[in-house]
């Protein structure tokens, strides 16, 4: 993770080097250091020094600032360009002002060889400022070391003279600080100027006026004491250079513009949207309930197999033809009776082939002996069918045979049983267990003496076939509807129905207790469409009077007559009663386009030139909005009701 600091504070020990220096510089975390450094430090006795802490903090885009309170090297700190601040709360005492004498000191850096020694070192120097920072400095010269005669001078004139005012000492060498300025405010000291640098440079404060001055303008950075606390927005005032100025200035200016360019967009979005919802959101239906005549009519019209679509002048409407089959079977009881003294049992059999694919020729009078030892006998030849093989099942052939008992008497009415054929016993035990038969219902009509049995009468038989030739109509008739499809009317004399055949399984005459009766029938029918009945009576409606009808039909009702049908043409005439109601004309799309906007008091006033209307009911949705018709007609419903 890395750090991002405000600023960074590094103090510098009094012998610290400038390669030193410039090393913590290159391992700052942030873009404003500070530099604290004590009096006498070598740092700051030497213009080479800070030029060189200058040009690498440039370099690396670094704000500087050295805080000291060594008053000579302030002033190489500013000589150098940097800027620098002081505890102004030490400044206290008696001040003395440079005369602008020289002074000599022992600071080695007045040796020129000193210099270049200290420029050439290669522990000091290594990796030190760019290829072309000398080039860059060729306007700096070398320090000159002042001739024995002139630092003996120098050295005498090093005394400060007091006036009767007791004004501040006065150095006496201008080129004390290198040319930095000719008035400068110390302590009041005795002792001779130590580690002076000369230099010569021609830039000089002109007066302490200057001196003062620049002197304020650090305290306004920095007044009081000085502390990391209290320079925390030091680098806010710091003057940045110009190009870094004008690009922060562009990078205000573009974030104020962006900003701008926010609110503006944001405000046109809310009006937009509110716009939108004032316009699109909102719906309106509006209800009119209107006066409505009643009106009847008589009419015939024509349903046609050959049309596809109504024809309203002509009143013909599509028909379509429907044909279908229906079968019905029921069982009935026998109502006769008859005595069946000395008379033998009948029944019916079925007779199973399982053991062979070949059929099985069976005579009459063949002999079928129950589970009860009764023997009973084939009445009619048959041929049961061989066994057939569906997949890995086999399938037994079969065949129903009418028996009946060897002997007469009640005994042999017997009930349901299984029958084996004695004539196959002697054919091996396979045949004789495969070829069998069953009875599903008992045996009747055996008797002695003078009982009675039931038998099937002709009146049987007739009341049967008007049974099921009634329930046959009602099936077909549904049948057909069921055919036509929903809808669609189907008009019981619409119908024709082909002659039904009977089937029974007993004749008249015969003993029995029941017996079946199936009938089977073709019909046919011309059906037609109410909807469209209703379409036409509504036009015809129309014509009769001055107004509208319902547009649908929804409120004609219908009456039918006898039709007429025509089944080899597929025409039939309908002979209908139609009533409806008469509405009136109201033209719902200039309406609506008349209504759009306006309030209810508005609505009520303009539907008050309608007689017709009877009652006004508008829906608003949303239902808490402002009760007003919507603008945009597709948001607005109009309904007529009556």
């Amino acid at each position: 993770m890395v750090l991002t600091y405000m600023h960074q504070t590094f103090y510098i020990d009094i012998d610290e080097e400038i390669t030193s220096v410039i090393e913590k510089l290159r391992k700052s975390q942030a873009k404003e250091v500070i530099i604290v450094v004590p009096k006498r430090a070598l740092l700051i006795q030497s213009i080479v020094n800070l030029r060189l802490l200058k040009k690498e903090a440039d370099s690396m885009g670094l704000a500087v600032m050295v805080v000291t309170q060594d008053k000579l090297g302030k002033l190489l700190v500013e000589k150098a360009g940097i800027l620098v601040q002081q505890k102004l709360d030490d400044e206290s005492g008696e001040m003395v002002e440079s005369t602008g004498k020289k002074l000599v000191g022992e600071n080695a850096y007045l040796n020129p060889e000193g210099a270049d020694a200290f420029l050439s070192s290669p522990g000091r120097m290594k990796n030190l400022g760019s290829a072309d920072f000398y080039e860059g400095e060729a306007s700096m010269k070398r320090l000159e070391v002042p001739s024995e005669e002139f630092m003996v001078r120098e050295t005498e004139q090093n005394v400060v003279d007091v006036d009767a005012q007791k004004q501040p000492e006065k150095i006496l060498n201008k080129e004390l600080v290198m040319g930095i300025g000719s008035d400068i405010r110390r302590k009041k000291t005795t002792e001779p100027a130590k580690n002076v640098i000369q230099d010569d440079s021609s830039d000089d404060f002109s007066s302490e006026e200057q001196l003062l001055s620049q002197e304020k303008k650090n305290q306004a950075f920095f007044p009081g004491n000085f502390n990391d606390k209290k320079i925390e927005n030091f680098f806010q005032h710091l003057e940045a250079p110009i190009d870094e100025r004008t690009m922060v200035s562009s990078k205000r200016a573009y974030r104020k513009t962006l900003g701008f360019l926010a609110v503006l967009f944001g405000l046109a979005c809310l009006g937009a949207l509110g716009y939108g919802l004032y316009v699109y959101l909102p719906k309106a239906t509006v209800v009119l309930t209107t006066k409505s005549k009643a009106k009847a009519v008589d009419s015939e019209i024509r349903g046609d197999v050959n049309f596809s679509a109504i024809d309203y002048e002509k009143e013909i409407i599509p028909a379509k033809a429907v044909s279908v089959n229906e079968e019905v079977s029921k069982t009935f009881s026998a109502s006769g009776k008859k005595s069946v003294s000395n008379q033998k049992a009948k029944g019916t059999i079925t007779i199973y082939n399982e053991y062979s694919s070949d059929s099985q020729p069976l005579v009459a009078t063949t002999r079928f002996l129950s589970e009860s030892n009764k023997l009973f006998r084939l009445v009619k030849g048959v041929t049961v069918p061989g066994a057939t093989k569906v997949g890995a099942e086999t399938k037994p052939g079969v065949i129903e045979a009418e028996v009946m008992a060897d002997e007469s008497g009640d005994s042999f009415n017997i009930a349901p049983s299984n029958f084996s054929i004695p004539g196959f016993k002697d054919s091996g035990n396979e045949k004789y267990t495969k070829i069998y038969a069953k009875s599903t219902a008992a045996m009747t009509g055996g008797g002695s003496g003078s009982q009675e049995a039931k038998v099937i009468t002709e009146g049987d038989l007739n009341v049967a076939k008007s049974k099921v030739a009634s329930e046959l109509n009602e099936l077909v008739k549904n049948k057909i509807k069921e055919s036509a499809g929903e809808g669609w009317v189907v008009l019981g004399e619409a119908i024709q129905m082909e002659e039904a055949t009977y089937k029974t399984s007993s004749s008249a005459g015969e003993i029995a207790d029941n017996f079946s009766l199936t009938a089977e029938i073709k019909a046919e029918a011309v059906v037609f469409s109410e909807s469209d009945i209703k379409n036409v009576v509504n036009k015809v409606i129309a014509r009769s009077g001055d107004g509208k009808t319902d547009i649908n039909g929804k409120s004609v009702s219908l009456e039918y007559g006898k039709p007429d049908v025509n089944f080899k043409t597929g025409i039939i005439t309908i002979k209908v009663h139609g009533a409806g109601k008469l509405n009136p004309n109201i033209n719902v799309s200039n309406l609506k386009k008349e209504i759009l906007g306006k309030t209810n008091d508005e609505l009520g006033e303009y539907l008050s030139g309608f007689p017709d209307v009877e009652k006004v009911e508008v829906l608003y949705w949303p239902s808490f909005i402002n009760k007003k018709i919507p603008l945009k007609e597709g948001r607005v419903e109009v309904v007529l009701e009556n």
